[in-house]
């Protein structure tokens, strides 16, 4: 068992996150692939939420910011933003590597972009599950101010 009490203030100090339910956090920063649920979404069920609140988000930033864009540049954009190269690089430069909570030892720590993307996902997932929606909203314009404008093209 990870040392919760180092994690939870890893998560403070990196992420700029307080959770509720540490839980959360620990499977999202636990890659297993088969795991028993009990009581708490597994890793892959994360990522798949981190996933869609990342896109949904992302397509509102665009809208709401450049409003007089069409779909197309909308939907190009959103692409750039949510790939796994881009949600790859943010990982590293947030230092979600180094929450990385590995149980069985499988964990390469020069693993690539999309392992990395997945984590973030990941993240953003238990984020969700235990702060909601505003407080996934509010982190990303936060930490990813410069990574949104920096992918905007148009």
């Amino acid at each position: 068992m990870p040392d919760l009490t180092a994690f939870k203030r890893d998560l403070y100090n990196y992420l700029g996150v307080q959770p509720t339910d540490i839980n959360y956090y620990v499977r999202a920063f636990t890659y297993v692939i088969s795991e028993n649920r009990k009581n708490y979404p597994t890793f892959q069920v994360l990522e798949n939420v981190g996933d869609a609140v990342i896109g949904y988000l992302a397509t509102l930033y665009l809208v709401e910011k450049y409003a007089d864009i069409s779909e197309k540049h909308i939907v190009r954009e959103k692409c750039f933003l949510v790939s796994s190269e881009s949600l790859g690089k943010e990982a590293i430069r947030l230092n979600m590597d180094k929450l990385l909570l590995d149980m069985r030892g499988a964990i390469k720590r020069d693993a690539g972009n999309k392992f990395y993307a997945d984590i973030f996902e990941s993240f953003i997932g238990a984020l969700h599950y235990d702060k909601g929606l505003v407080e996934c909203r509010a982190f990303l314009e936060r930490e990813l101010q410069g990574f949104f404008r920096k992918g905007i093209v148009l």
